[in-house]
């Protein structure tokens, strides 16, 4: 094989400029690999969203579970997946259950916004607080929970009440989280004591006779 130029030399010259060359274009490459992850990295953070929570009827103890609705005024963002009780234990509201609130927010232009995990989510309306937020789908969708107060309601009156020697005792009322109980002498009250047992030893205050 014969080779022009001016011998080594110019062999080293032409095979220089060839690694230039590729070198060149594998900067290129690299360039156009990384551009479009650069490009994403850029998209802004949506923060400080806003959430109204309305709850009809608002959960209370033995009643239907009925409708909730969460809005927002972000026009950068919408909510694809309304607002729904999630993981509810029946069809009616039961005494000390804590009702949680399930939605999806998404950006509209995925191009230009994105969620991340320190986005600042607020809400208000029916005593609601958040719960959780998880970044869905690299960014472009926010699902959030929000939990209500624990549900109260009236209860039942205890059904039965009697005496073990000098411990009071009475039926369990199941909703009950404690008991406030009165011991009377005759018709004057002698202590009013608060337990969440269903029984109580009132020896220490029985130091005179009566009923």
């Amino acid at each position: 094989m014969r080779y022009e130029g001016d011998g080594r030399e110019g062999l080293h010259r032409r095979l220089a400029g060839c690694l230039r060359a590729g070198l060149t274009a594998a900067a290129v490459c690299m360039t156009l690999m990384v551009a479009p992850a650069y490009g994403a990295v850029q998209r802004e953070q949506v923060t400080g969203i806003k959430l109204t929570v309305s709850c009809d009827p608002k959960p209370e103890a033995g009643n239907e579970i009925g409708a909730v609705t969460v809005a927002q005024m972000d026009e950068r963002i919408s909510i694809t997946d309304p607002a729904v009780y999630y993981n509810t234990r029946d069809s009616v509201w039961i005494r000390g259950e804590i009702p949680v609130i399930r939605l999806e927010l998404s950006v509209k232009d995925t191009s230009k916004y994105r969620f991340t995990s320190a986005a600042r989510v607020s809400v208000s309306g029916c005593q609601s607080e958040i719960r959780s937020k998880r970044v869905l789908d690299g960014g472009d969708s926010l699902r959030v929970e929000i939990k209500l107060k624990k549900v109260t309601g009236p209860i039942e009156d205890v059904a039965d009440y009697f005496w073990e020697g000098m411990t009071a005792q009475w039926s369990d009322n199941g909703d009950a989280d404690r008991y406030e109980v009165r011991l009377y002498r005759g018709s004057s009250l002698v202590t009013t004591i608060t337990t969440s047992r269903n029984q109580f030893d009132f020896y220490p205050y029985m130091s005179r006779a009566g009923e």
